[in-house]
């Protein structure tokens, strides 16, 4: 395959994103971990719509001309030749019930093989940017209405802990030189899983109600915006280190149910206290109940030219995106 104009691509990107500020990094080809989940599946289409080349790292048996096998806990170099960016997604599902084996699987998953793959991109001639996934979990559960930007203190909690431990370990990526972005995502929307599916079903079986306390501030992004803010991060050499990953506009709880229950055209009167919503096993809907997070994405916002375009803007834009009415 004969490598594409960069530039091409930059501009591809940049158009795509909303946001045409970033400097035009030469990345022709992105390795990319976690690629058969949900943003996995979704950012690898969106990276080939843009002209990349696209090498999806599996832990299993590679599939195709594309497919390189990685080993998490001992990966071989030879997975990033010819790599410009490596993508990393891959975890421990946070779905189910958390018990101390779980929390293990969920901690070891992301912060082992993220340090592995730091040090192979700090080695790497060719990688020169390293995007890790990451959450605002960061933060911790519970921040009532105070705005959290990029700057703002860590919180306290497991998955806060957790989360802090997995940033860190993409330092020697960092120390090496390379461009580290840590892309702290908030709850996503996507008609093809997480949490939003579970929640049409519990509306449609005639359950809709506010999930947990109506006040309760929750951070989103829809898929789509997502996964164009994580093909920018490839070019955009303005922003390296954590960026919050969210809509700009985060809603309460009463805010979310109501515009579903819009969207749905079900009734939203009935309130599902926080300790029902978590008895599903689906840590998506644990999340929405029991977490308050008033995230911002500040960085994305404070780029040139009035900042990174977010499609769906507004929580009834992005709910009528994914749950379209011949649904």
């Amino acid at each position: 395959m004969e490598p594409a104009d960069t530039t091409i691509h930059a501009n591809a990107s940049a158009h795509a994103s909303g946001a045409n500020s970033c400097s035009a990094a030469k990345v022709h080809t992105v390795a990319v971990t976690g690629s058969t989940g949900l943003v996995g599946k979704a950012l690898c289409e969106e990276l080939r719509k843009e002209g990349y080349h696209v090498i999806r790292l599996l832990r299993e048996g590679a599939r195709g001309l594309d497919d390189r096998t990685w080993n998490p806990t001992n990966p071989n170099p030879g997975i990033l030749n010819g790599v410009d960016a490596l993508i990393h997604l891959a975890g421990e599902s946070t779905e189910g019930i958390w018990t101390q084996d779980k929390k293990r699987r969920i901690r070891d998953s992301r912060v082992i093989p993220t340090r592995k793959l730091a040090e192979l991109v700090a080695q790497s001639e060719t990688v020169h940017t390293f995007i890790c996934a990451s959450a605002i979990s960061i933060y911790g559960d519970s921040r009532g209405a105070e705005v959290l930007t990029e700057v703002s203190a860590p919180g306290d909690g497991f998955f806060a802990d957790v989360v802090q431990k997995w940033e860190g370990a993409c330092q020697p990526a960092r120390a090496a030189g390379k461009r580290v972005v840590n892309v702290r995502t908030g709850i996503v929307l996507s008609r093809d899983g997480g949490v939003l599916p579970l929640l049409v079903d519990i509306f449609n079986w005639g359950g809709g109600g506010l999930i947990g306390m109506g006040k309760r501030w929750m951070s989103w992004i829809d898929i789509d915006d997502l996964t164009r803010i994580y093909a920018m991060m490839l070019t955009c050499d303005k922003i390296e280190g954590p960026i919050n990953a969210t809509s700009p506009e985060p809603c309460t709880n009463s805010h979310f149910t109501k515009a579903l229950g819009i969207v749905l055209d079900r009734p939203t009167g009935l309130i599902i206290p926080a300790i029902a919503s978590t008895m599903v096993g689906h840590q998506g809907a644990r999340q929405l109940a029991m977490s308050d997070q008033r995230a911002q994405p500040r960085k994305l916002q404070d780029l040139p030219n009035h900042g990174f375009f977010f499609q769906y803007r507004t929580i009834e834009q992005s709910l009528y995106h994914q749950l379209p009415e011949d649904d």
